[in-house]
Parts: structure tokens; sequence; C-alpha cells
């Protein structure tokens, strides 16, 4: 599948072209999100997004058709949480 293929290198490009927009999307989302809140994050990518929702709701559960993406979040997810 092309998404797994591209999971480990999809951050590095991302963030070269589009950081600025995720960074604003992860913060506005956040926004809309309460603490007591369970999120349901569908199609999550490598989880630009899902750093920012994990750090506001309750319970995140992050969802993709691509397996790689989803350890790609994983990874990202686990780094935040460490810092």
């Amino acid at each position: 599948m092309y998404w797994d293929r591209v999971a480990k290198f999809y951050d590095l490009f991302e963030g070269i072209l589009n950081r600025k927009v995720y960074e604003e999307t992860g913060r506005r989302v956040a926004e809309e999100i309460d603490s007591g809140d369970i999120v349901l994050e569908c199609a999550c990518g490598t989880g630009a997004i899902s750093k920012y929702i994990a750090a506001k709701c309750e319970h995140l559960t992050a969802t993709d058709f691509s397996g790689k993406m989803l350890q790609q979040t994983g990874r990202k997810l686990q780094a935040w949480r460490a810092n």
C-alpha cells in the first residue's frame, strides 16, 4: 500500500511543506475539545494533529487505513508524552 511505503518519510516532507498548516489546524481543533471528551480521530496519518488532541481530551482513539502511519502516530505520541 502506498501510505505504508511513505509513512517513514511523510513527516519530513509534510514538515517542510505544511508544518504551519498542521500546527494551526492542531491548535484550532484542540480549542474545540474539553478535558473530559473522548475523541475518535479518523485518518490521523502520522499524528500531526493527534498530539494537539491528546493534550486536551480524556481519551483519544486515532485511526488510519495504513498500519505504518499508525505506527508513526504511536511513536510520535510516545515521544510527546515523554517530554
